[in-house]
């Protein structure tokens, strides 16, 4: 017999990216910029938007998977976050350590990415419990 226990990918919560970075007081009313250099840059734009509640994503700069940023990229992400006027940049924790040492005028957000179940947790800590014996 073999169950079968099924979990979501999630985000987690957000930390800024540097300590000099303050986040909008709520991500649910904020208006935001996606940046991602991954392969499905839509399912990052969908994770955000089920994590937030319903925030306003007024743009997103999807660059190709594995992108390096260069300053000129980095440049475009502000000047773009300027002109759609948002109140932070939403970025993934793959592409936050391609960032190095940026620090962008506007809050820049690290997404902490994760796995939840679907289901009944209990079900999966008695299968733990069962096979441990």
């Amino acid at each position: 017999r073999f169950d079968v226990f099924e979990f979501e990918w999630a985000i987690m919560g957000f930390t800024p990216l540097g300590a000099d970075s303050t986040p909008p007081s709520s991500l649910r009313a904020a208006k935001v910029l996606l940046v991602s250099g991954i392969a499905r840059g839509s399912s990052f734009s969908d994770l955000v938007r089920q994590s937030m509640g319903a925030p306003q994503v007024a743009g997103h700069l999807e660059f190709a998977d594995h992108h390096h940023y260069s300053g000129s990229d980095l440049a475009l992400i502000e000047a773009e976050a300027d002109r759609l006027g948002v109140d932070a940049i939403v970025v993934t924790e793959k592409d936050a350590v391609k960032l190095g040492e940026w620090r962008p005028k506007i809050a820049c957000l690290v997404s902490r990415l994760g796995a939840r179940p679907t289901g009944d947790l209990g079900m999966v800590y008695e299968e733990i419990g069962r096979l441990a014996r």
